[in-house]
């Protein structure tokens, strides 16, 4: 699995993250969708929340997540 997810509010005190994704198999047909739970720390963190308003919800910033599963 692997993808990039654009806003993770309040991330800031998460020790896991909740991350909606899509299932397809080797020839790209979408088999299925769901949430996935992956440990904080095995994501990596985009320090991309610069922003003047919103600064009070906690960090909200973009993750990326690469994983390989050999069976599912």
């Amino acid at each position: 699995m692997n993808g990039f997810w654009p806003f993770a509010s309040g991330n800031a005190a998460a020790r896991w993250l909740l991350l909606g994704a899509e299932v397809f198999d080797e020839a790209g047909n979408k088999l299925d969708e769901g949430d996935l739970a992956v440990p904080t720390g095995d994501a990596e963190q985009i320090d991309d929340w610069h922003v003047a308003g919103l600064q009070g919800n906690s960090k909200a910033a973009s993750f990326t997540y690469e994983m390989v599963a050999t069976d599912l």
